[in-house]
């Protein structure tokens, strides 16, 4: 796969890839929408009044989470909502009749920054994916721009990739419909209800640290919720265009939610119920083999049961075995115990001989045998 750089030369300048493809997202953005204004025949004054508050309101949350978590954070959710609701209060006071128009142009300008700001993400090794037998793999450059240490060599899915291909094919569809002269408020609702369902899928695949999660589901899986209820009233209550098929996205909803509580019940697919923060601690887990210690070991808690992982390694020549053992208690579930051990071979890279020495209900014994120990730089 695609080998990402988390920094570009141009004219001669070091530049971070994430900063360039951000002003990519933000000039594409400005031209399309500034296309759109004028086929739309709506105010330039009025648009660039909207440009002014996006900025304001981005730059601002940005400044205030720099100033809680003590270093850069941005989280998409946190500045669509603050966007969308200061360009609505504003354009209240200055063109009331248009609102709508102007909001669908946001959302399409938010989703046009959104799609190359993904791939931003990905050059610089944030909102990464969890760990797979293929993807991509990055390198002591993204050090620097805070990509964890335990992850260099690992295979992460290509998270980013997804989600910026996913965005652009809505906003595509999205800027036909207001070509086409759809209703006002049509592209505001269906891009909170169609990026909000694939975000909360894509929240299952994502395997970086800042994710929080409320009971089963990140923070962005309930906004993804949250928002999508609340422009489904708005429509209900004719403040947006209503139609038949929103009374199908609630159905929609409800039966998606109520098929991940069953299935998240019933199977063992480690990327639905173990999560960013535990595979941290397999990832570390392996990262410290390296150090003196003959054995190192940690636990996962799996809702009421406990997993204990250790692991220790063996080196002769050019030789490298890896040896791990698995338990979980109270409860002996064989398919939990060797996903775990499944999980801790692809943080390896999928690289090596994968052996299991004894599985049963209750433990899994397994080596990773390879000939060399190292991540490529």
């Amino acid at each position: 796969m695609f080998k990402p750089h988390a920094f570009i030369i141009l004219f001669g300048r070091r530049i971070a890839s994430f900063t360039v493809f951000g002003i990519i997202g933000f000039v594409a953005s400005l031209c399309i929408t500034f296309f759109l204004i004028v086929f739309l025949q709506l105010s330039i004054y009025v648009w660039l009044f909207q440009i002014l508050v996006a900025l304001t309101a981005f730059f601002t949350l940005a400044g205030l989470m720099n100033f809680i978590k003590g270093k850069p954070v941005l989280v998409y959710y946190h500045h669509e909502i603050a966007i969308i609701f200061l360009t609505a209060v504003c354009i209240l006071f200055i063109d009331r009749k248009d609102l709508l128009k102007y909001l669908d142009i946001t959302v399409i300008g938010l989703g046009i920054f959104l799609v190359f700001g993904r791939i931003g993400c990905f050059m610089a090794g944030c909102c990464h994916g969890k760990p797979t037998c293929f993807g991509v793999h990055y390198n002591e450059e993204h050090l620097g721009l805070g990509f964890p240490y335990y992850y260099l060599g690992a295979k992460l899915f290509p998270v980013q990739l997804i989600e910026s291909i996913g965005v652009s094919l809505i906003v595509t569809f999205l800027i036909f419909l207001v070509i086409f002269h759809q209703p006002p408020g049509e592209a505001l609702t269906l891009y909170v209800l169609f990026y909000g369902l694939l975000r909360f899928f894509l929240e299952f695949a994502r395997g970086d640290q800042s994710r929080p999660y409320y009971g089963r589901f990140s923070e962005a899986q309930w906004f993804s919720l949250a928002l999508s209820v609340i422009i489904l009233i708005l429509s209900f209550k004719g403040w947006l265009p209503n139609f038949k098929w929103h009374e199908l996205i609630i159905i929609l909803w409800l039966t998606i939610l109520s098929g991940i509580f069953i299935f998240e019940r019933k199977t063992a697919i480690p990327w639905l119920k173990i999560k960013h923060y535990q595979i941290k601690k397999l990832a570390i887990l392996i990262t410290h083999l390296n150090l003196p210690e003959d054995n190192k070991n940690t636990t996962l808690n799996v809702d009421a049961n406990t997993i204990l992982i250790t692991g220790g390694i063996i080196k002769q020549n050019n030789i490298t075995m890896k040896y791990f053992t698995v338990s979980m208690y109270p409860l002996t579930q064989s398919l939990w115990i060797e996903s775990v051990g499944r999980i801790i071979y692809m943080l390896n890279g999928c690289s090596g001989d994968f052996t299991i020495l004894k599985k049963d209900h209750s433990i899994m014994q397994f080596v990773i045998k390879e000939q060399q120990f190292q991540y490529e730089k």
